[in-house]
């Protein structure tokens, strides 16, 4: 039961730490100087333009309202569309996503074999040279003295 319970605790802190950097994130872009809508149009965009990308990107809503907003939507899977390409942003990472799992697979696989084996070898030979190996000594000797 322990298992279950350090397992769940380390998801629930992994999900308060998300939501933490997602709000310190989100204050950050808030303090930016400017407006996001004239930084994506640029200085020369006329006022009906600007406008208009405000109110597509729901920037005329107050600050607090945008982030629960844009929370409910990624705790739905909506995480919006890219605004340099125009495809929603699921699009353009699930490849990613994919890929990135695969090469943490693989990297998982590496070190099940590199940390297990020296462990096993260890555990089934518990007492001999094998398992007394060079740091062990050492960490023995620090200790007694």
């Amino acid at each position: 039961m322990s298992v279950l319970r350090l397992l769940a605790s380390r998801i629930l802190f992994s999900a308060l730490t998300l939501l933490l950097v997602s709000v310190l994130i989100f204050l950050i872009l808030e303090a930016l100087p400017g407006d996001v809508a004239t930084r994506i149009l640029g200085r020369d965009a006329t006022v009906k333009a600007l406008e208009l990308l405000r109110s597509q990107l729901d920037l005329d809503q107050p600050a607090l309202v945008r982030y629960f907003q844009w929370l409910g939507d990624f705790l739905r899977g909506d995480l919006g569309v890219s605004i340099a390409t125009g495809r929603p942003i699921t699009d353009v990472l699930g490849p990613r996503i994919v890929n990135t799992l695969l090469l943490s697979l693989f990297a998982f696989t590496i070190y099940l074999v590199l940390a297990l084996v020296p462990a096993i070898i260890q555990a089934t030979n518990r007492g001999k040279a094998v398992d007394n190996n060079h740091l062990g000594h050492h960490a023995r000797l620090a200790v007694a003295a």
